[in-house]
């Protein structure tokens, strides 16, 4: 793609292998003075005039946000990685960075409203600097600062997870770079594993129990101390209930879900990793098999739940199959009861997936077969 800066205050977007003009960006007002595209082409941040800098959203030809500051933005660029979006400014010999929140939090694609009222954002300051934007912010830091009055509310546009119409399938608000951790957590904490063992410290100068006497002598009758790694007494206790088996457990009883799944998109790739880990309890699994099936059936959080069923797959996939096994040649006991009350969910889920997969890759097929056509590519399958 090709982005031109036009002297009717429009970016056009050309296709580079049709030469045709696929997108125009307009809402500017002043002449536009620098613009810049992400990495993979997504975002167009552009910056004109009258101090106001705008992002594009090139798929949906969009503005997702625009603010103003207080000089006149000068040149735009953004970091190779898209966390950051550098700025050069008028009278300012320094240059600006500006933090991606779409990187580390959830963002909403939606247009911006015609009558969008655009913020004003003071430039970041250096590290250290101590003016009145600092005073401002540590009295909003105070719990007492809202008073009883609620927080202001933010513009409208907020994250909204509901699909649009029945029947579609949504997204999650978590960062992708949330749920890619969580796929490839492994191999991340191989990584970040030191090359060489850490070193014991050298071992300090002890002293051993003696008896006061005219002759030193050594007190052989010390109890010794226990060991540490005896196990702990848990009582008459069999089982502990965790925060995460509380929730689920309740989610999967009362058929409310929303709340479930909004706590799990709080928790950190690791510490969801490790929950998944801890589910011992057959009844745990199956709480949290039909809990992933009920939220693919309503079609939301649909890459959260395929990572989730990933890693779910990958730590418990052995015990899961020889429930298929053991259904098959027999299992006494408890097992056998067991293996029969998860195998008809394991097989549910499985239709349920499926079902979601087909209609997702039939829309796609059709947007890229519908893409393809109008562009005049041949060729495409």
């Amino acid at each position: 793609m090709l982005a031109i800066n036009c002297s009717d205050h429009q970016i056009r977007i050309l296709d580079t292998d049709t030469f045709e003009t696929i997108r125009q960006l307009r809402g500017f007002t002043k002449p536009i003075l620098d613009m810049t595209m992400t990495a993979d082409s997504r975002w167009l941040v552009a910056t004109s005039a009258n101090s106001v800098i705008r992002t594009f959203d090139l798929p949906t030809g969009a503005m997702i946000d625009a603010f103003r500051t207080a000089s006149v933005t000068t040149s735009v660029t953004f970091s190779p990685s898209g966390n950051f979006l550098a700025s050069a400014h008028v009278d300012s010999v320094g240059i600006f960075l500006w933090v991606n929140q779409a990187q580390f939090s959830g963002f909403s694609y939606k247009s911006l409203p015609e009558n969008y009222q655009i913020p004003l954002l003071e430039t970041p300051i250096l590290d250290g600097v101590e003016d009145k934007r600092t005073e401002e912010l540590k009295a909003m830091l105070r719990p007492d600062a809202w008073g009883s009055d609620p927080a202001p509310e933010s513009h409208s546009n907020a994250l909204n997870s509901e699909p649009l119409e029945e029947g579609l399938i949504t997204l999650s608000c978590m960062p992708k770079s949330k749920w890619q951790t969580l796929l490839n957590l492994k191999i991340i904490k191989a990584c970040n594993k030191p090359t060489e063992p850490p070193k014991a410290p050298e071992r300090a100068p002890f002293f051993l129990p003696t008896i006061a006497s005219t002759e030193p002598r050594f007190n052989v009758k010390c109890p010794a101390q226990k060991s540490l790694s005896g196990k702990l007494d848990l009582g008459d206790s069999t089982k502990v209930e965790v925060d995460f088996t509380r929730r689920l457990s309740k989610s999967v009883t009362d058929g409310k879900h929303k709340e479930f799944f909004k706590y799990i998109e709080n928790l950190s790739p690791s510490a969801l990793d490790l929950e998944i880990r801890s589910l011992s309890d057959i009844q745990d699994l199956l709480s949290l098999i039909k809990a992933l099936e009920i939220r693919l059936k309503e079609g939301k959080d649909f890459e959260m739940i395929q990572a989730i069923l990933s890693v779910f797959l990958k730590i418990h996939g052995s015990r899961l199959a020889g429930s298929q096994e053991a259904s098959i040649f027999g299992s006494p006991g408890q097992e056998e009861e067991d293996h029969q009350k998860i195998l008809p969910a394991i097989k549910s889920l499985l239709a349920v997936q499926e079902e979601v997969c087909t209609q997702l890759n039939r829309l796609v097929d059709y947007g890229i077969g519908v893409s393809a056509f109008v562009r005049g590519l041949t060729g495409v399958v």
